[in-house]
């Protein structure tokens, strides 16, 4: 059984997460917030959804007071994307920009609002102009790299990684991300170090472990896979990839003994029984 070409079929290890789960990177501080504007996407605290709702009550008096406000577009715009109203966002982030065409933040974050929208030819143009405009700032390389990888385009993608990581090499986010659009192209002996990398930067980052044993599964190395795939269930129970995985790099070891309860917790989160158990099966049977 080639266990990496069944690996594919399992696992995604271009979920970009930063920590447990998540899909973006962060925000983090950067030219966009010298107007103190909110970039959280914190929506499951309705607290955080009324202070950003009064941010926006209040950026509309000051539109109305000066409708070029470029600035206050633009931080309007922010808030909407916090709420994930997309259009509104993409209306005033075009405004500011039409008002300001040098505003380097606003192309940045209409940038995010496309990718959210899962337009990346449109969210790398406009991260492509932000760069120019202010090509230190590592969350616009970044951000682009993740575009890149989402269509496919992995080497432009660790490209941008480097370079973000060369702006700012404390982002386990950064690392991980690299780490993944390595193993999309089958280096897993580069992708090993960026996720100690990202490991090392956040002790908790689940996804990291998972995908670390996932490479060495794929190089063949089952004692390493199993002992990180324990730490990302150990961080967090409810990772179906992480059972299955196991259940496979167990099968892989000869441990039948261990295999069927984590084919089980794999099935009751949701993980297709079929496929697990053929893939288990063929294992047995290459052994």
């Amino acid at each position: 059984m080639n266990f990496r070409r069944f690996l594919s079929k399992l696992i995604s290890p271009g979920a970009s997460a930063g920590g447990q789960s998540g899909s973006e990177h962060p925000t983090d501080a950067g030219p966009e917030h010298q107007d103190g504007a909110s970039t959280e996407d914190d929506r499951g605290d309705s607290q955080d959804d009324r202070g950003i709702t009064d941010l926006i009550a209040a950026l509309d008096d000051a539109i109305r007071l000066n409708p070029q406000d470029a600035v206050a577009h633009f931080r309007r715009g922010v808030a909407y994307r916090s709420l994930c109203q997309l259009d509104r966002a993409l209306q005033d982030l075009n405004e500011a920009i039409r008002i300001d065409p040098i505003l380097a933040p606003a192309y940045y974050h209409r940038g995010d609002v496309y990718a959210v929208a899962g337009q990346m030819e449109a969210a790398i143009q406009n991260y492509d102009i932000s760069i120019d405009l202010y090509p230190k700032y590592a969350p616009a390389y970044a951000d682009r790299g993740s575009a890149h990888d989402d269509l496919g385009e992995y080497q432009q993608a660790v490209e941008d990684f480097t370079e973000a990581i060369c702006l700012d090499p404390t982002s386990a986010e950064t690392f991980y991300d690299r780490a993944v659009s390595y193993s999309r192209q089958g280096q897993f002996d580069r992708s090993i170090p960026d996720y100690d990398e990202a490991i090392r930067l956040d002790l908790t980052y689940t996804m990291a472990y998972g995908n670390r044993g996932a490479a060495y599964a794929s190089l063949g190395e089952y004692q390493r896979a199993v002992e990180n795939l324990d730490e990302a269930i150990r961080l967090d129970d409810r990772y179906p990839l992480a059972y299955a995985n196991r259940a496979l790099a167990n099968a892989q070891l000869g441990n039948d003994d261990r295999i069927e309860q984590d084919l089980e917790k794999a099935v009751d989160l949701g993980f297709d029984r079929s496929t697990l158990g053929e893939g288990i099966q063929a294992i047995k049977d290459a052994r």
